[in-house]
């Protein structure tokens, strides 16, 4: 799989460079996206609305400088062997600064937003790259806004905030008087990949498990929709120590008494994400998905502490447990399972420090729906009450009233918690 020094021809063009088998997981999201009828289905928007003094070309070199510092983003993926090889390098990140002009009537986010959904759209061609695009945009008196376009396969959020960090480094030395002395500042590319296990069959541990799919497949065509609403998480660090937990196992618990308060079901596969990096990667941009899955029983009872006591018990099970990869999926159909349909993910907001500017990141509801329901928390460092929710679901399979009933009821128990400390 790995041709040190060849050159290789993808989707017309030549690429040289260090080829890496995808990692299982990688892999899982290159292959919903080509059989999807979204081709941007995973392209992740990072958008910020930019006010105060900027010098929109400088920006433009530190994007250039950092992304080009990042060889896989600017990489394609090929098929060899029959399966898919991330080959780094070969395009030049995709850098520009363009004039966007808020039709009468609009605000200013709502401009970048629109601007971020129609390159959304667009998509990445990863048989030719580059995997990566950001746009300065001067919106005259309005000020500014950034996007950052990056495909899954190649960041997740843990990556995305360390880009924004270099980003921000090296715009703060352009704009340095010794700027032209001490670089750009960037980090060289650390991206690798990493083999992930392939299980042959249905893990030993879910084999009889019955387990109902909360939002089970339509045959209707995919109706994606979404939606974001603000999300106020005070206290709920302070609620999880008091218990004894961690806070994503509050989040998890919540959701979990949610899906099942709307839908019904009580006992459903879960995929837990282990997010834990080693000194060697915690600095690396790249995308390090593992999933874990684990069957999760939600009780009768309520959302009590046996609730809590429950969450907690699958998701130790789901450290060891078998990892979420194609086969386990494959195998999991054969055998009569449902996939996770459902999907809670809680991050930390990308942040951008500029000198003599704010810069707001503002999320971006898409029309895409990779599951049933998805729903996104991200927390502003140190200020709980700055989170936001970004929502995705499939309106053909979950109803516009069973999504934000998820979400009401989801941020209900939080509140709860958060309340009785």
């Amino acid at each position: 799989m790995d041709r040190r020094g060849e050159d290789r021809a993808a989707g017309g063009r030549t690429v040289t460079g260090d080829g890496s088998a995808l990692t299982a997981e990688q892999f899982g999201l290159w292959y919903q996206e080509q059989v999807s009828d979204t081709p941007s289905l995973y392209a992740e928007p990072v958008l910020f609305r930019i006010e105060g003094d900027l010098d929109p070309e400088r920006l433009r070199a530190a994007l250039s400088g950092v992304l080009g510092a990042h060889a896989r983003l600017g990489g394609a993926i090929l098929v060899e062997d029959g399966w898919p090889v991330l080959v780094p390098g070969g395009s030049a990140p995709d850098v520009t600064v363009e004039q966007l002009d808020p039709p009468p009537g609009t605000t200013a986010r709502e401009a970048l937003r629109a601007y971020a959904t129609g390159l959304w759209h667009q998509g990445f061609d990863t048989g030719r790259g580059p995997l990566c695009r950001a746009r300065v945009l001067c919106l005259g008196p309005h000020g500014y806004g950034l996007l950052l376009m990056v495909h899954h396969v190649v960041g997740d959020g843990w990556s995305v905030r360390l880009l924004c960090e270099e980003i921000a480094e090296a715009y703060r030395l352009r704009c340095s008087p010794s700027a032209a002395e001490t670089g750009a500042g960037t980090t060289g590319d650390g991206l690798g990949g990493v083999p992930g296990d392939l299980l042959p069959g249905v893990p030993a541990d879910l084999t009889g498990a019955v387990v109902v799919d909360p939002f089970p497949s339509s045959a209707a065509e995919v109706v994606p929709r979404s939606f974001t609403l603000p999300a106020d998480t005070t206290g709920l660090d302070h609620a999880a120590l008091v218990r004894r937990v961690t806070p994503f196992t509050l989040h998890m618990a919540a959701f979990q008494q949610a899906v099942a308060t709307t839908s019904g079901a009580r006992r459903f596969l879960v995929a837990f994400p282990d997010a834990a990096r080693s000194p060697d990667t915690v600095r690396t941009v790249d995308c390090l998905i593992r999933m874990r899955l684990a069957v999760a029983a939600v009780p009768a009872a309520g959302h009590g502490e046996a609730t809590l006591d429950s969450v907690c018990d699958a998701l130790y099970d789901a450290v060891d447990g078998p990892s979420l990869t194609p086969d386990v999926l494959g195998a999991l159909t054969a055998a009569g399972l449902p996939s996770p349909s459902v999907a809670l993910g809680v991050d930390t907001m990308p942040g951008l420090s500029l000198p003599g500017a704010t810069a707001t990141w503002l999320p971006v509801a898409l029309p895409r729906a990779k599951f049933a329901l998805s729903l996104m928390l991200f927390q502003q460092g140190g200020e709980p009450s700055g989170s936001g929710i970004v929502v995705e679901y499939d309106a053909a399979r979950v109803t516009d009233d069973e999504a934000h009933a998820v979400v009401d009821q989801y941020l209900a128990l939080l509140g709860e918690w958060a309340a009785a400390g």
